[in-house]
């Protein structure tokens, strides 16, 4: 990959949490978004962010919230490589047991982490965790209820993805062992 800047602002050791990030082109939507997440309640986190060949001013947008924390690793490509490509390269710098998905036009509740950690805390079983979410398009609102428990997510899962991938996460392991296809 050519990776045209590094900029690590992480000052957390031990995050329990690694954020992915990868945009393209989103400076309408990534402030928003970035916000939510460092409003989280949960504090032990690192945010990676991979800037995916950007042109608009979103990398100039992400650079002023660097000044407002210190867990951030930023990463700037001049090239396009997709979403799956970006996702295995961030893995590689994550330092969390767990891996969280956020996009950059995704709003997360502000206790998504302290609620997601309290179940894996309490289902020691589970490896990969989703939610409910609320699709927004064109300013209109639209609850989505997901499935809720082994069962019916193996039911649904030859037909469509039953996990909203803007809510999920993820031990560690299982996404190192398993990465993301590229070839979607």
């Amino acid at each position: 990959m050519q990776i045209k800047k590094i900029y690590d602002h992480r000052k957390l050791k031990k995050p329990e949490i690694s954020v992915l990030i990868s945009y393209l082109n989103n400076e309408d939507t990534i402030k928003k978004s970035l916000e939510s997440v460092l409003k989280q309640t949960y504090k032990k986190f690192e945010i990676i962010i991979f800037s995916d060949g950007s042109t608009d001013k979103s990398d100039s947008i992400v650079i002023n919230l660097l000044q407002k924390t210190d867990n951030i690793l930023f990463i700037k490509s001049n090239k396009n490589y997709g979403l799956t490509k970006a996702l295995n390269f961030m893995i590689k710098f994550s330092k969390g047991k767990y891996i969280a998905r956020h996009d950059a036009d995704d709003i997360s509740d502000k206790r998504r982490f302290e609620l997601q950690l309290n179940h894996f805390r309490t289902n020691r079983n589970v490896d990969l965790l989703g939610s409910n979410c609320v699709h927004i398009i064109r300013g209109k609102k639209k609850f989505i209820k997901m499935p809720t428990n082994n069962l019916s997510i193996k039911k649904i899962l030859p037909l469509r993805n039953p996990l909203a991938h803007s809510s999920v996460i993820m031990t560690r392991k299982v996404l190192v062992k398993y990465k993301y296809d590229q070839s979607l």
